[in-house]
């Protein structure tokens, strides 16, 4: 039987209460238990009756996958497109990695589809197409270039990478061998936000340095 969240384990409220406030997301694939619990209608208004003491609120993801927390007037104060414009610079350096990625991992996926949560990265897969592309080779040197990193064996390149993207919570290594790994639920926050901060800004694309990474998404 579904049991809301003020009949549920304090332990399990107080962890997902936490992880949101914390700027963290919670999915089925890596937070089941969390996942489930919010599933329940009843148990996320009781939630957000909480969260809203501290001005926040947990919402959805559009594609269902994800659970994560956003400021109460995040969508109505009327500084927010000064807000956004400023988010977007700052982060710029920050989500340019990201596309990156997802422009890489999409040519290794049939279909040419970008990464959505739930989906597995297995390193010998990802070594093979690399190996067998020289458009992607370029693409993870450029993707090297935006993390920082120097690595040139192709091996080692791979490793920086993933280990970047879980060290951002984008993938969660599953099984023993450390070769292989799950997306987590923040690639449907990233698209939102992205989505977002796109509609609700002016972007000059001749202006921006790299016009064609912005648009991709």
């Amino acid at each position: 039987m579904t049991i809301s969240i003020d009949q549920t384990e304090l332990g399990l409220f107080n962890g997902i209460v936490n992880h949101l406030i914390t700027g963290n997301t919670i999915d089925s694939f890596t937070n089941k238990a969390m996942a489930e619990a919010l599933n329940n209608p009843l148990a996320l208004e009781e939630l957000n009756q909480y969260l809203a003491f501290m001005g926040k609120k947990c919402v959805r993801t559009s594609d269902g996958y994800c659970f994560y927390a956003v400021h109460l007037d995040a969508r109505t104060h009327k500084d927010r497109k000064a807000q956004v414009e400023k988010q977007f610079a700052e982060n710029y350096n920050r989500v340019m990695p990201i596309v990156e990625w997802l422009r890489l991992i999409r040519n290794t996926h049939s279909g040419n589809r970008v990464m959505v949560c739930g989906d597995e990265i297995s390193f010998s897969k990802l070594l093979y197409e690399t190996e067998n592309s020289t458009l992607i080779q370029k693409q993870l040197k450029d993707l090297m270039f935006k993390i920082g990193k120097s690595s040139t064996d192709l091996k080692d390149m791979l490793n920086d990478v993933l280990k970047y993207l879980v060290a951002q919570e984008y993938l969660m290594p599953t099984g023993n061998t450390g070769l292989n790994y799950l997306a987590t639920g923040k690639w449907s926050v990233f698209y939102e936000e992205a989505e977002y901060m796109l509609e609700h800004n002016n972007i000059n694309y001749e202006e921006n340095p790299e016009p064609e990474q912005v648009s991709f998404l």
